[in-house]
């Protein structure tokens, strides 16, 4: 690896270490979400209390978990096209540094 590849690898990698840092701060401290987080948690508790057969429950699962899949993607790539962008702006500053 040439001294630029381990320059970048070294900032990639603490970038996203606070990153993960910065989120779980943020989200422990967002009124929106942890609101959220207390609802989700209420209303899983009275999903589970409906009296539904099994076909119908596992349609419901199966819509709930197909949507926060999909979510959750969105969420990874909004997050790795942050981290690209960000790592092609610090490339651009370590390159002649680098050379």
């Amino acid at each position: 690896m040439t001294g630029k590849e381990l320059v970048l690898k070294a900032v990639f990698e603490k970038a996203f270490s606070l990153m993960d840092s910065a989120i779980a701060e943020k989200l422990a401290h967002d009124e929106t979400y942890l609101t959220d987080e207390r609802d989700s948690i209420e209303l899983e508790q009275k999903y589970e209390s409906l009296s539904l057969s099994s076909p119908h429950r596992m349609i419901i699962e199966d819509f709930h978990a197909c949507n926060c899949s999909r979510f959750y993607r969105m969420i990874e790539l909004a997050y790795q096209a942050g981290a690209e962008t960000a790592l092609s702006i610090i490339e651009k500053q370590v390159a002649p540094c680098a050379t």
